[in-house]
């Protein structure tokens, strides 16, 4: 006797035609047929009796029926319950300040709106930190942009942002109506700090063009990058998740989308690792498409495969 078996019995129960309970379940109606005769094989029993045009239950049927509903809800109860048991309880993730700051808090409102007695902890950190804390088993993922993603990481694609360019209201490159990189390498440039994906990225673009950056600050805050770039210092090269949000600033923005790709953000999980319900609900609020990018051999392209989203109980 299957689980898949009692599911057609009981609907079949229910509206007593076989061609309503395959409409119920999915399925064929000769596949509820089957169903129902394999039971009465198993079980060496009538379960049920055409009586004048009419299906009713026998005794045994009856009695079937019964076994199977409390049964089937039985499970549909504990499928429920261990679910929100794994959807409670503690979720501790790692991002980086730049995240935290622009990406997160709409993510953290709807969550918690959902989620309020979950006991959600944040931490902010770098990123070779956040990698050293998800090996460790120390959070349950983290945060970050798909660069230089080691290998024994998952990487869930979840948002894209352009890397632009920045420049004060009143500078020729604002009114310059196509921008090189050899314009931009001519100006005093506020970058984020050395070693950042940013940073590295850029200078590797100067250097494919020959080309010698003149960096006149180095700093850690995309806030305080605008801000030096609003006050004259110089122009930047950042990414687009900074330009809604945080303190207002008086910039002029260029896209570079000729000189660079998007920036990826996503979720990084320790390969083999067991997401929790909770675990996925956050990343579906912060990425409804939940799409998982596997860390590929250098040269590939990433290969994208669909995660199944919501699981729901059908019992």
């Amino acid at each position: 006797m299957e689980i898949w078996q009692l599911q057609g019995f009981r609907a079949f129960a229910r509206h007593r035609n076989f061609t309503a309970a395959a409409k119920e379940i999915h399925r064929t109606q000769p596949a509820v047929f089957q169903q129902v005769r394999a039971l009465e094989t198993e079980l060496e029993k009538k379960l049920y009796e055409n009586f004048q045009g009419q299906i009713r239950l026998t005794p045994d049927g009856e009695k079937l029926a019964s076994f199977a509903t409390s049964l089937l809800e039985t499970i549909r109860s504990f499928h429920s319950e261990f679910t929100r048991g794994d959807a409670t309880g503690r979720l501790a993730f790692a991002a980086s300040e730049n995240i935290i700051l622009y990406l997160l808090p709409k993510v953290m409102e709807v969550f918690k709106e959902r989620f309020g007695d979950v006991d959600l902890r944040v931490l902010n950190r770098k990123r070779l930190e956040i990698f050293r804390l998800i090996n460790q088993g120390e959070i349950d993922f983290g945060i970050t942009s798909c660069w230089q993603v080691p290998e024994h990481i998952d990487f869930y694609d979840c948002a894209s942002f352009e890397t632009v360019l920045i420049t004060p209201p009143n500078h020729p490159l604002a009114r310059k109506r196509r921008v090189t990189l050899k314009d931009i390498a001519a100006c005093p440039l506020v970058l984020p700090e050395r070693g950042s994906g940013t940073w590295t990225k850029v200078m590797r673009a100067f250097e494919t063009e020959q080309l010698e950056a003149q960096v006149v600050l180095e700093a850690g805050c995309w806030e305080v990058i605008k801000r030096f770039v609003d006050g004259g210092l110089g122009v930047s090269i950042i990414n687009s998740i900074c330009l809604d949000s945080g303190a207002s600033a008086n910039i002029e923005v260029r896209r570079l989308s000729e000189y660079f790709e998007n920036v990826r953000y996503g979720v990084a999980v320790r390969r083999g690792k067991y997401l929790s319900s909770l675990a996925r609900e956050f990343i579906l609020t912060l990425a409804p498409s939940f799409e998982q990018t596997a860390p590929q051999p250098a040269g590939r392209k990433p290969v994208r495969a669909t995660i199944p989203r919501r699981a729901s109980a059908t019992a």
